[in-house]
């Protein structure tokens, strides 16, 4: 079965945007399909990328190692996501490893002909913007570690891992090391959330039910149905018995 039938949700991927129908389809069906295993990798930091990787199912995690072994965690590439186009077009090493943190699918447009295909200037356009968003991104990622709180990033960390039904099935002991946080830390703030109405916990999975909610956590706002706590120095409010007496002064 072509690639196109068999994929059609990646044929409104980012990076397909606006291109006539018959040349998605063409790039799909020109792509190898390749399936890894949980904890394979798809790409390793270091070496060569074979071309455009388009995640059909699946989550594949992003991940940078430092010269002294440290893991940093930069990203969850879910269905109709990218990876590995900029090193094959400028043939450069892979800067980061992407590995399948659950089993996964992914389509391989191989680099002769993605050289091909960035004659388009429509294609050529997309592959900017969608490496202009990784760049937001990975801004908005440096100022929140440097600035956010536990629940600022723990927020941000869930809404990148849910599925499209809002589902995360990873264990805590993942998402403390992808927050930068303990697992107590995480279990604390989920309870806290949990509370708020924001998601529910099941066994082995968590399920997102107001992402519009842990979006504004995520980005610092506070919770508008939250009570606001006075502040230390405010003067205390006028007792019934007070507003009387002055009344009648």
């Amino acid at each position: 079965m072509k690639a196109s039938l068999q994929f059609p949700q990646i044929l409104r991927s980012d990076i397909l945007s606006d291109l006539p129908s018959d040349l998605r389809e063409d790039i799909l069906d020109q792509c190898a399909i390749r399936v890894f295993r949980r904890g394979q990798f798809i790409l390793r930091q270091g070496e060569r990328s074979e071309g455009l990787y388009f995640v059909a199912h699946g989550l594949v995690q992003i991940s940078q190692t430092s010269p002294d072994g440290e893991v940093t965690v930069i990203h969850h590439a879910g269905p109709g996501e990218t990876m590995g186009e900029v090193e094959a077009i400028a043939d450069r090493p892979c800067v980061a490893d992407c590995m399948a943190t659950v089993d996964a699918t992914v389509l391989l447009y191989p680099t002769p002909l993605l050289f091909s295909a960035v004659g388009n200037k429509v294609f050529l356009r997309n592959i900017m913007r969608v490496n202009h968003t990784r760049l937001e991104r990975d801004n908005a990622s440096k100022h929140m570690v440097t600035f956010s709180t536990v629940e600022q990033r723990l927020c941000t960390c869930l809404l990148q891992l849910a599925g499209r039904d809002g589902e995360i099935t990873r264990n805590q002991s993942y998402i403390a090391d992808a927050v930068g946080c303990s697992r107590q830390s995480v279990n604390k703030e989920l309870s806290r959330l949990k509370e708020r109405g924001l998601l529910v916990t099941e066994k082995r999975v968590i399920r997102l039910i107001d992402m519009p909610g842990l979006r504004a956590l995520a980005q610092g706002v506070a919770d508008a149905d939250a009570p606001a706590e006075p502040s230390a120095n405010a003067p205390d409010a006028p007792t019934p018995e007070a507003e009387t007496a002055e009344a009648n002064q």
